[in-house]
């Protein structure tokens, strides 16, 4: 499958999504635009070819994420505050794995998809 393809098929899963909701937060998760820029771009530039494939790749993981997330952690930076959400996932190919995923609130917003990556389990 061409890059092109890989990206676009991914991106139109992503823009697919409905809000969901996080039972450890108690609120709706919405998806804009910034949570499928953030994975393809960093610092307005975009990421390596390597990167953004790792990246779309973990797109199946972001809902089982949020609605069945034990672990919650939370940053507050001025006006925004990040959740943090950790689930452990299988997977065929790389067996059990801990997926991270960062929603973000911007004052007395919603609650925004920002990122998800895959953190080594200990």
């Amino acid at each position: 499958m061409s890059n092109f393809l890989y990206f676009e098929r991914h991106k139109k899963i992503y823009k697919n999504f409905k809000p969901c909701f996080c039972p450890i937060i108690q609120e709706f998760v919405y998806f804009n635009a910034d949570g499928i820029h953030h994975l393809l771009y960093k610092n307005r530039r975009l990421r390596s070819l390597r990167e953004r494939y790792y990246r779309l790749g973990l797109i199946k993981y972001i809902n089982p994420t949020i609605k069945n997330s034990k672990k919650l952690k939370i940053d507050i930076i001025s006006i925004e505050k990040y959740f943090i959400l950790e689930n452990i996932v299988e997977n065929k190919k790389y067996g059990k794995q801990k997926i991270k995923v960062v929603l973000i609130k911007r004052g007395n917003g919603k609650i925004y998809f920002l990122s998800v990556m895959r953190v080594k389990l200990r």
